[in-house]
């Protein structure tokens, strides 16, 4: 939402069949009252991410799984690795599976992501019923233009669906 309470302007989303994929990373569990802690988990994961990128500018996600009864939720910090097998000790790896998402463009910086979520989810979701969420991994993909400096650039949303 922006300061005038109304839904941050979101281009309509592109629909992608995502492949699977193997992410190493650090995980902890979030409330949506803590989301304000993620910031730290990345600050904790750039180290590793510099290790296991296989490129500069490599792709990073920010991966979500469903939130449970109590509104906690395991979010990662991660990078796409060749296998679990390549995953060092001290890391966690998870399997995404090939699933159909709704990618939105992410505008601003990440600082402002939530504001996005929630148009996402409260506005967009329930104003096209033929888009129907899964329980399955959401996450957050920042390219190789992302600027971890700034917070900003090349930032996408993915959402799964039917």
């Amino acid at each position: 939402m922006t300061a005038s309470n109304t839904p941050t302007p979101l281009a309509e989303p592109r629909v992608e069949q995502g492949r699977a994929m193997v992410l190493a990373g650090l995980q902890d569990q979030f409330t949506f009252s803590s989301v304000g802690n993620i910031p730290a988990l990345w600050q904790r994961f750039v180290p590793w991410m510099r290790q296991l990128a296989r490129q500069p500018g490599a792709v990073t996600y920010g991966v979500c799984l469903p939130a449970n009864a109590n509104g906690s939720f395991e979010y990662m910090a991660g990078i796409e690795v060749e296998s679990a097998a390549d995953v060092p000790a001290e890391l966690t790896s998870w399997q995404i599976e090939p699933q159909r998402y709704l990618v939105f463009t992410h505008e601003g910086a990440a600082t402002l992501l939530g504001h996005t979520m929630e148009a996402i989810w409260r506005h967009w979701l329930p104003a096209h019923p033929e888009f129907k969420p899964v329980h399955a991994p959401t996450f957050e993909r920042y390219g190789e233009h992302y600027d971890p400096q700034t917070a900003s650039g090349d930032t996408e949303v993915c959402i799964p669906v039917e």
